[in-house]
């Protein structure tokens, strides 16, 4: 299975994808426009990217634009507090803000979900 990350920033997002083992197989820079939007696209396509079997994404943020655009269809989107991923500490993952998680946690809806602790997670 192939896993996608997004290391989100305003103007270009940073895009990883990895393998079951954690081996990164393709990386790129996409700009916030529709045309990255839609090369990131191509990239997962390329690898199996499906309508019926969406690779997984993770992202820095649980609004906008990119996100909104994600999480149509069945794909599952994990909206990551960054402070959470870059301490990599537990007491992070256990904040009011950390990892938010979106169509993928038991009793979430596909389009809203919950944050880590249980609180709603912001409307897109």
């Amino acid at each position: 299975m192939i896993y996608c990350g997004i290391d989100w920033a305003e103007h270009h997002h940073d895009v990883a994808l990895v393998d079951d083992t954690g081996q990164l197989v393709a990386k790129l820079r996409i700009d916030d426009t529709a045309a990255g939007y839609r090369t990131l696209l191509d990239l997962l396509a390329e690898h199996g990217d499906t309508q019926e079997s969406p690779i997984p994404v993770a992202i820095e943020t649980s609004r906008g634009l990119l996100v909104a655009a994600l999480r149509t269809g069945k794909r599952q989107v994990f909206a990551i507090n960054p402070l959470a991923a870059a301490t990599g500490t537990a007491s992070a993952a256990r904040s009011p803000t950390a990892a938010t998680v979106s169509s993928s946690a038991p009793g979430c809806s596909p389009r809203s979900g919950t944050t880590a602790t249980g609180s709603p997670m912001p409307a897109v």
